[in-house]
């Protein structure tokens, strides 16, 4: 009986000192080999950092807990030749991540995707030549910038990170953060009608302002993606009922997606315009897309109605 358990209690024995001896030198192993994989990709950084500002001696890392949500790493030059930012947004396929770089006057030297997951051929091409050399020397508009075709999902992702960027750059006192799309601001009213010195606030139902003599803005909801009056939409309108501008106030509609309705490529196709008629829908947001072109015909709408008072 004694020979039975000795021969069942030995096996475990040996296993037991083998896994406590692979386990040691694993641990041994790791020790070593973690500061020079460390220190391989803090090389492997520092240079992605050179190649987008090569004009920077050297770079000392900026604090990032009061920087908007996104940003991984912050790198100011100590030369002051500008900085380099790396920051992390949702593609199609996954986190993707982008390092920036700014020149001294908060201009795109250059940009770099260092991690994505996505599609080989399609969102991968947010990686390449064609598309990222559209950034160098844009500023916070990124006026020159083209989604690419079949993959607008991964490049407006790509065009997100670059934007939380220049927020973080502008947090670090390098430059102007760029201007939110969503929410009609004092700034925007004062754009559109600089000779209007009172905006008076409009009664009998209709949400808006009578502009002096300029025109009216006036404010309508769409149904959208998530459900009824999801957008609302501020129509800005000249003294001959003519839009000048069609802004988002307010989206309860996916961000990065149904929110892409809010960007200039959409909304400047209502300029000019007397309604909504002949507007292309943003691809892959066709319902928010529907629910701003709703909400610009109802204020256009209430427009008729407040003049025919």
């Amino acid at each position: 009986m004694s020979n039975v358990k000795q021969d069942f209690i030995l096996p475990i024995v040996v296993l037991t000192v083998i896994c406590i001896v692979v386990s040691a030198a694993l641990a041994v192993t790791e020790s070593a080999t973690t500061p020079i994989i460390e220190e391989q990709a803090r090389i492997a950084a520092e240079a992605a950092r050179k190649e987008l500002l090569p004009e920077a001696d050297s770079f000392e890392q900026l604090e990032t807990a009061d920087m908007p949500e996104g940003v991984l790493e912050a790198y100011a030059a100590t030369n002051g030749a500008g900085y380099v930012v790396t920051t992390a947004g949702q593609g199609y396929g996954g986190t993707i991540k982008v390092m920036t770089g700014f020149d001294q006057n908060g201009k795109i030297t250059n940009v770099k995707m260092l991690e994505h997951t996505e599609t080989a051929g399609l969102g991968s091409k947010a990686a390449e030549e064609p598309f990222t050399s559209q950034f160098r020397g844009e500023d916070s508009s990124l006026a020159g910038v083209e989604v690419i075709g079949g993959a607008t999902i991964t490049s407006r992702a790509f065009m997100n990170c670059v934007q939380t960027a220049f927020k973080a750059v502008a947090a670090a006192g390098g430059g102007e953060a760029p201007e939110d799309p969503i929410g009609l601001t004092e700034a925007k009213m004062q754009r559109f009608y600089p000779d209007v010195a009172e905006f008076t606030e409009l009664t009998g139902g209709v949400k808006g302002y009578q502009c002096g003599d300029k025109g009216y803005i006036i404010f309508a909801a769409g149904d959208g993606y998530s459900g009824k009056d999801s957008i609302t939409v501020a129509v800005l309108f000249d003294e001959n009922d003519t839009i000048l501008a069609a802004i988002v106030d307010s989206i309860n509609d996916t961000p990065g997606i149904g929110t892409r309705v809010a960007e200039e490529p959409f909304t400047s196709q209502f300029a000019g315009k007397k309604g909504a008629e002949s507007i292309e829908k943003v691809a892959g947001a066709s319902s928010s897309s529907e629910g701003f072109i709703q909400a610009v015909g109802r204020a256009v709408e209430s427009l008729s109605a407040v003049k025919g008072a």
